[in-house]
This record gives structure tokens, C-alpha cells and sequence, in this order.
């Protein structure tokens, strides 16, 4: 899932320019955006966002306005992580790639013909 950002220019209560950044990413949720001076400063506070925004997956952080990094909660990113290793396992993308054509060709086997005892 690639994200694309596009600047959008607000002022902080000082006035002065203030850069964020909003994820286009069509479905997605909208990353944070943190400038890298405010990560610092709230880098122990960071856990409790992904905490109390539940469709949080990504804090982006930012120099200078363009994203430099992500932090993302470790559920994400484990989950990323498997994702990864299974898109690297030629043998099993193509086990999947059989299987979702089967599905589509309606080549699917009722459960009870399976049987109650397969799936432990």
C-alpha cells in the first residue's frame, strides 16, 4: 500500500507556516503528521495515539514538510511484516493465486464434504 502525500499549508498559533501532509490514498485512513521537532517532544505520547484512534495505522514524520519516516503501532507492523513474507514465498502466491482462481470458477468444495475434523 503505497501513499501518496500532497501538502497542505496551515499556520500554527504563532502564525508562522506550519507543513502537513494528507494521505490520498484512496480508502485508507489518513496518516498523522508529525514534524520532526514535534516527535521529539511527544515521542513517549506517540503509543497513546494509536491507542485512542482506533483506524490510526501510520504517524508520518516530517523535515523541512516532506515525510522522512513512519511510525506505525507494532500490530501494524508485524502485520506488515507477514504480508511481506508471504508475498516473498513464490510457492505459496502461487498455492494463492490457484486458489482465488478456483474461486472464481466456482471449483469450491461444501463443508460438509470436508468434514467437521479437517479444520483442527
Amino acid at each position: 500500500m503505497m501513499n501518496r502525500y500532497d501538502p497542505e499549508i496551515n499556520l500554527d498559533r504563532k502564525g508562522t507556516k506550519k507543513d502537513t501532509y494528507n494521505s490520498t490514498d484512496e480508502g485508507g485512513c489518513m496518516p498523522k503528521s508529525l514534524s520532526i521537532i514535534e516527535a521529539r517532544k511527544k515521542l513517549t505520547n506517540i503509543p497513546e495515539l494509536f491507542e485512542q484512534e482506533a483506524d490510526l495505522d501510520v504517524v508520518a514524520i516530517t523535515r523541512r514538510g516532506r515525510p522522512v519516516m513512519a511510525i506505525m503501532s507494532w500490530d501494524f507492523y508485524e502485520a506488515l511484516e507477514e504480508t511481506l513474507e508471504i508475498l516473498g514465498d513464490e510457492a505459496l502466491m502461487r498455492q494463492l493465486r490457484e486458489s482465488i482462481e478456483e474461486l472464481k470458477e466456482g471449483q469450491l468444495i461444501p463443508w460438509e464434504e470436508i468434514g467437521a475434523g479437517a479444520g483442527r
